[in-house]
C-alpha cells in the first residue's frame, strides 16, 4: 500500500534542509468545507509536478489550508490525493491525481496526525524532495478537512501517517485525469541549434559541419536542416 502514497524522490546528496510541507501548527485547526475535492485549486503537487489546474474543465474551489485535526472531529474516512505524471488511460498517457478512498478505524491515524512537528535543524539533511499527497479526512455526512502531515527536523513527513493509512482498507480508487502527456520526439528551437545559421527569410542552414553532425542536421555545408525547410525561427523542428 505504501507504494501507492506517490512519495517521489529526487535522491541526492547530503545538503541542507528542504522543507517540503505544510507542518501543522498548534493554533491552526483545519477548515471543515463541504466536501473533499483532489482537484482543488492550489493543492502541492499541481506546482510540486507542474501540472496544470483545473485542467478537466470543471470549477474546483480554492483548496483550504492544511492543518490539525480539531478535537471531536467525527471523521468516518480518509482520502489520499496523488498527483501522478504519467498514468494510462485507454492507452495513453496522462498526468492525472490518483484518488485513493479509505475506510476502517480511523483512530490510528487521527493519533498519528497529532503528533507535533520537529523544528527545523540547521544539520544536515538528505536533499531527495518528498512529493506529498494531499490528505482529507471525511465525515459520514461528506464535510472535510485537508490534514496537515506532520515533519521532522529536515521538513519530511513523519512515518506514522503513512504507517496508519496501511493498517486501513482501500475500498475507492479513481483516476482523475487532468492533461494528456505529448509522447511525441522532442523539439528544438532552430535559433538554437549549434553551427547553424537563420537567413532573413528565417530559413535555417548548417553552416559548420562538424565531425559529429549536430542532431537533425546534415554535414554537407550550405545543406538545409532535416526536417526544417520552410521553417523559421520561431517555429521548432525536430532534433
Amino acid at each position: 500500500m505504501t507504494a501507492m502514497l506517490g512519495i517521489a524522490a529526487l535522491v541526492g546528496a547530503l545538503a541542507g534542509c528542504v522543507a517540503t510541507t505544510e507542518p501543522a501548527a498548534p493554533d491552526r485547526s483545519a477548515e471543515t468545507v463541504a466536501s473533499a475535492d483532489c482537484l482543488s485549486s492550489g493543492l502541492r503537487y499541481f506546482s510540486d509536478l507542474g501540472l496544470t489546474e483545473s485542467a478537466d474543465g470543471g470549477q474546483h474551489p480554492v483548496a483550504p489550508a492544511a492543518g490539525a485535526v480539531p478535537d471531536g472531529f467525527p471523521a468516518t474516512q480518509a482520502i489520499l490525493c496523488t498527483g501522478e505524471m504519467g498514468t494510462e488511460i485507454d492507452g495513453e498517457m496522462w498526468s492525472a491525481v490518483r484518488e485513493t478512498r479509505y475506510d476502517g478505524d480511523l483512530e490510528p491515524l487521527i493519533s498519528a496526525l497529532a503528533v507535533a512537528s520537529d523544528a527545523p535543524t540547521d544539520g544536515p539533511c538528505t536533499a531527495d524532495y518528498e512529493i506529498v499527497p494531499e490528505l482529507w479526512l471525511v465525515t459520514e455526512e461528506g464535510e472535510a478537512l485537508r490534514a496537515a502531515w506532520p515533519v521532522d527536523a529536515c521538513g519530511k513527513t513523519k512515518p506514522g501517517v503513512r504507517a496508519a493509512l496501511d493498517g486501513l482498507d482501500v475500498i475507492a480508487e479513481n483516476i482523475l485525469p487532468i492533461a494528456r502527456v505529448s509522447t511525441d520526439p522532442p523539439l528544438v528551437v532552430c535559433s538554437e541549434l549549434p553551427g547553424v545559421q537563420v537567413g532573413a527569410d528565417g530559413t535555417v542552414t548548417d553552416v559548420a559541419p562538424t565531425a559529429e553532425p549536430v542532431p537533425g542536421t546534415t554535414s554537407s555545408e550550405g545543406s538545409s536542416v532535416d526536417g526544417s525547410e520552410g521553417a523559421t525561427c520561431d517555429e521548432t523542428i525536430p532534433r
